[in-house]
Parts: structure tokens; C-alpha cells; sequence
């Protein structure tokens, strides 16, 4: 058998080969052992028939060996001839002469070696085409009423025929024939049957291949539907399953592939704003700067205008030094891993509180900070973010003669709540934008990105931020971290 086509058939075409080599092997066997078994029970018989001729034969040889006489050698070679299949009839003397023999076809036989003092008919040889059966003649001598006991018997000659195998080989032959017809016979429906079995085993496999081909194109909304065995129908409903988790996957997938083009739209939007926003913001102090040195070059002689100058330059560089350092530390943040753990935020606020307004001595500022504050995030980025909303509330409540600024979690999340200037919250979006400033926020110090800081950084935990004020009366910062399992 080929190889290749063998790997390349289908599991059908497998198991029909399969099927019919085996009954066919099974066919051609039981024939062959039918035709062997009643081969040997007919040979059996010839055999048997053919010692029977012998010793009839010698019976009939008594008179031609005790006479010799032309007549009796003749009648006993028609007597020979008589037995269906007999080829070779030879009659030997007593001192082994050869007395008479006919043939039948041409046969030739072997030279005889007699068995003396053989009783009955016996096989002397075998070939493919004949036996040679061989059979002493004896003669019994009456009893006389002078004698005691009879004496021996007298031993004349033998006979010898040859018996053809013709018969026993077109007997095998019609047997042989016989059988493989018969099995053939049971075997035929014993095939269908497999047949039939074959087709309701595959076809629930070709149904389901045909669906993986389906699947494999591409297609995870498909679901195959196979009836049969209980375990054909469980391959089913596992090839189900597999394809439900695939589709939802794929889902999964396209709906990330979905967000990350709208975050990269997004980002590509917000990378607009922010060139926009910073050239705008850049050229504030360039102007301011270049306004200065131009002043200076016209107003050398006097000293302290030069020097009033001069500090307005270094003032604004100092801005563009504190902008510069804030978009490196903000853009620094999209490559720190999150190492999230459980921590305590209330002792990281009362630390801020403590640093943060010791630049500004003259400030009064009470800060409220709840106990236990507990959240799952990267506790150095957590810093940055209370650091900048905290530092947010400090500058809004500037004007306030006590300045209050809470710290602590609710229902709707963790907050950061002053009592400062407050805001419109129709423009409570654009905080959370790099270099985003309020109407009112004008007189107050800042680079405008601590809030887009924080924002990018509850966005990478999964989270919200967004605030809530009115004019005049305080602002609260909100955000919120997904809960770790």
C-alpha cells in the first residue's frame, strides 16, 4: 500500500480499507481452511478406497500367481482398471518378477521394493499425482485330518496400483470454490453491516471537520450539531465550549483593540492639545523674557530698573525650568511598572501635610485627615497624585484666613476637599488636561500639568478621578482604585 495515499485518505476511506481487507483476508481464509480440512477428509477416503482396491486385488491374484497362466494376469489387470482413477496395475511373482503391468496415460512407476511378510494392503510411496498402493498376496493351506495345526501361509507374490490424485485436487478445487462462495455469502452482509456502521460513526466526524474548517477560517460564532453515541455528542458539546470561550476571547480582544484605537485617538488629540497648549504656554515667559532683555539693552544706565528686569527673567525661566521638569517626570510615569500592594494612605496624607505647607509659614491650613484610609496601588504613585491634589488645594485656599483641606474616603471614593476659591464645574474637564488652567485661576502659581499628572496615573490603576465645586465654596477632588482581590 502507498504510504502517502494512506496518510492522505480520509478516516473513512481508512476504515473502509480497513474493513474490507479484513473480510476479504477472513473469506479467503476460512476457504483455504475448509478446502484444506476437506481436502484431507476426502484424501482420507481415497486413501482408504485405494488400500481397499489393493487388497481386493490380491484376493483376486491367488489363481494368476499360483498359475501363471496368461488368462488369469489378464483378468486380474481388468479387475485393476475397474477402480475409478486406477493409472499403473502391476502383478510381481514370488521371486519378484514382474508377471504383467498396464497403464494408463503413459505413467511410469518407481522400481517396487516389496515389504515381506507385510499382511494386508499398504502405501508404499507418494507423489503429487498418485499413490502407489502395494499389497502381498498369501494362500492358506488346509488343515488335513493327519495334521494338528494348520501350517503357515504360503506367499505368492504382490500387487502393486498407483491411484490418481485428480480427484482429490478438483475436490479441493469445487471445496475451495464452494467456500469462498458461502463465505461470501455470510461476509456480504457482515461488510454492509460495517458499512453502515462506518457511515454512522464518520459522518458526525465529517460534519464536525467540516465546522472546524469553518472555525479555522475565522468563523467562532459557528456550533456543531451532532447526533449519535454519548460520546460523539459530548465531543460536540465540547467543541461548543471551545469555540463559546474562543468567540469570547475575540470579543474580548477587539473590544481592547477597540479601546486602545480610541485611547490612541485620544492620545493623539491630547498630544495636539498639548503642543498647542505649550507653545502657548512657552511663549508667555519667552515674551516676557525677550520683552526684558530688549528693556535692558535701552535702559543700561539705570541699575535698579536692570535689576527689576532681570528678576523677571530669572522668574520666568524658573517657570519654564519647573514646566520642563514636570513634562519629563509626567512622561516618566507611562514607563513605571504598577507594583501594587495594600497600604495605608492616611499616614503618606499626614506626611504631605506636614512638608508641603512649609514653604509657606505665614499660611494657616487645618488638615483633616481620616484614620484608616486603606487602597490597593503603587504606593510611590499614590504619593505623586495626594502630593499634587493636596499642593491643588493649598493654592485655592490662599485667600482664606484658615485654610481646611480633608483627606479621607466616602461612598463615592477617596477625596481631597477644600474650602478654597471653588470653580464652575461646566469647565470641571478641562483640569485634568495638560496646562489646563481655570478663568479664575490666573493669579495663582502653577505649570498646569500636577492635575493631567494625576489623572494619568488613576487612569493606569484602572481608575476614575474627577471633581466637584461651585464658586466661592470649595472644591472636592474624587478618585477611585479598583479593590484588590
Amino acid at each position: 500500500m502507498n504510504i502517502s495515499f494512506w496518510r492522505e485518505a480520509t478516516f473513512r476511506q481508512q476504515l473502509t480499507l480497513v474493513i474490507v481487507s479484513g473480510v476479504s483476508f477472513l473469506v479467503i481464509a476460512a476457504s483455504v481452511l475448509s478446502a484444506h480440512i476437506g481436502g484431507k477428509r476426502f484424501g482420507d477416503a481415497l486413501m482408504q478406497q485405494g488400500m481397499a482396491n489393493a487388497q481386493q486385488l490380491a484376493q483376486e491374484s491367488s489363481l494368476a500367481l499360483i498359475y501363471e497362466s496368461r488368462q488369469d494376469t489378464e483378468r486380474v489387470m481388468q479387475s485393476a482398471f475397474a477402480f475409478e482413477g486406477t493409472l499403473v496395475a502391476e502383478l510381481y511373482s514370488e521371486d519378484k518378477r514382474k508377471l504383467i503391468a498396464r497403464s494408463r496415460n503413459g505413467v511410469r512407476l518407481p522400481s517396487f521394493t516389496s515389504r515381506n511378510g507385510a499382511v494386508g494392503a499398504y502405501l508404499e510411496q507418494e507423489t503429487a499425482d498418485y499413490w502407489i498402493f502395494a499389497c502381498n498376496v498369501y494362500i492358506q493351506a488346509a488343515d488335513t485330518p493327519f495334521e494338528n495345526a494348520s501350517s503357515q501361509p504360503r506367499w505368492l507374490g504382490s500387487v502393486r496400483i498407483a491411484q490418481s490424485k485428480a480427484g482429490l485436487k478438483k475436490t479441493r478445487a469445487d471445496i475451495f470454490i464452494a467456500s469462498i462462495f458461502a463465505a461470501a455469502m455470510v461476509g456480504l452482509p457482515v461488510f454492509l453491516l460495517a458499512i453502515l456502521i462506518i457511515k454512522k460513526l464518520t459522518d458526525p466526524l465529517s460534519k464536525l471537520s467540516a465546522v472546524m474548517v469553518q472555525a479555522h477560517n475565522g468563523q467562532t460564532n459557528i456550533r456543531a450539531r451532532l447526533s449519535g453515541s454519548r460520546d460523539i455528542r459530548q465531543m460536540s458539546d465540547d467543541f461548543n465550549a471551545m469555540m463559546a470561550q474562543l468567540e469570547d476571547v475575540r470579543s474580548g480582544l477587539e473590544n481592547k483593540v477597540r479601546d486602545r484605537t480610541t485611547a490612541l485617538a485620544a492620545l493623539a488629540a491630547s498630544l495636539e492639545l498639548f503642543n498647542e497648549r505649550a507653545v502657548h504656554e512657552l511663549r508667555g515667559p519667552m515674551s516676557v523674557i525677550s520683552g526684558a532683555a530688549g528693556l535692558i539693552e535701552i535702559k543700561a544706565s539705570n541699575v535698579g530698573e536692570i535689576r527689576h528686569y532681570l528678576d523677571r527673567i530669572k522668574t520666568e525661566i524658573g517657570r519654564i525650568n519647573n514646566m520642563m521638569g514636570a513634562l519629563r517626570a509626567m512622561s516618566r510615569l507611562e514607563l513605571t511598572t504598577l507594583e501594587k500592594k495594600h497600604v495605608n494612605l492616611a499616614p503618606i496624607a499626614r506626611y504631605l501635610s506636614d512638608t508641603l505647607p512649609t514653604a509657606l509659614p505665614e499660611r494657616q491650613i487645618e488638615f483633616v485627615i481620616t484614620d484608616d484610609i486603606p487602597a490597593y496601588c503603587s504606593p510611590d504613585l499614590l504619593t505623586i497624585v495626594l502630593s499634587n491634589l493636596i499642593s491643588n488645594a493649598i493654592k485655592f485656599s490662599r485667600d482664606d484666613a484658615l485654610a481646611r483641606i480633608e483627606i479621607g474616603r466616602d461612598d463615592k471614593g477617596y477625596f481631597v476637599r477644600d474650602n478654597g476659591i471653588g470653580f464652575d464645574p461646566r469647565h470641571s474637564d478641562m483640569l485634568f488636561t495638560i496646562f489646563g488652567r481655570l478663568e479664575n485661576a490666573d493669579h495663582v502659581e502653577g505649570s498646569g500639568i500636577g492635575l493631567a499628572t494625576a489623572y494619568l496615573i488613576i487612569t493606569r490603576h484602572s481608575g476614575r478621578i474627577w471633581a466637584e465645586a461651585l464658586p466661592g465654596q470649595g472644591a472636592t477632588f474624587y478618585f477611585t482604585l479598583p479593590d484588590g482581590d
